[in-house]
């Protein structure tokens, strides 16, 4: 297969309104979103910051995932602090409330997030997958692999860390390149932390 190569956006800063800005619900219903569509970029993982103890309530985030197709994703409110979506959003097109707020809420993102999928070849035999990570800035990253079908979009694919050796590509911060014979369907960037740009380049030849 030809080289892959990514290049991810810098991670701006968090932003705990960039979503939609302080409000007080009254009861269950939609946030008033900063506009209809917010799209992050890159994608990120959405936050809701509420002033009370919204333990009781929930939110509904309706957008789409890395790649465009549509993604939901259920939060549980949190006491006086913020609740994060395991789900990393591309855009978000409603935030919906189960009930009324004990306080004022508002909804933002992280500065961490990760990329789709990319498909790898998968029937090559023997085959070697080479992964070189360039970091230009200040980021910590992780690259991560899935056995799940990557073309499925009705599920959520199972992301398991890289197999390179002493984990070289989990809470990494510097260039690293790794080779391996693990079978992989498909790989993906996942940023951590840090506002540095990524480039991921990925190589697949066969020793048949």
């Amino acid at each position: 297969m030809r080289p892959y190569q990514l290049t991810t956006t810098s991670f701006t800063a968090a932003d705990p309104d960039g979503i939609a800005t302080s409000q007080s619900p009254s009861g269950a219903g939609n946030l008033t979103l900063v506009s209809s569509t917010v799209t992050l970029t890159p994608p990120r993982f959405v936050t809701i910051t509420s002033a009370g103890d919204d333990t009781g309530v929930t939110f509904t985030i309706t957008g789409t995932r890395p790649g465009g197709s549509t993604q939901t994703e259920v939060v549980t409110g949190a006491n006086a602090g913020a609740a994060t979506s395991t789900l990393t959003f591309e855009t978000v097109t409603s935030i919906a409330i189960s009930g009324a707020s004990a306080a004022a809420v508002e909804a933002g993102f992280t500065q961490s997030g990760y990329s789709d999928w990319l498909p790898l070849d998968i029937y090559s035999r023997n085959q070697v997958t080479t992964i070189s990570v360039t970091v230009s800035g200040t980021v910590n990253y992780d690259i991560q692999y899935t056995n799940e079908d990557p073309f499925d979009r009705t599920i959520t694919q199972t992301a398991v860390a890289h197999p390179a050796a002493a984990g070289a590509f989990t809470g990494a911060t510097a260039n690293q390149t790794h080779s391996t014979t693990t079978l992989m369907r498909a790989i993906r960037y996942k940023s951590n932390s840090g506002g540095g740009t990524v480039r991921l380049t990925i190589t697949q030849q066969s020793t048949a």
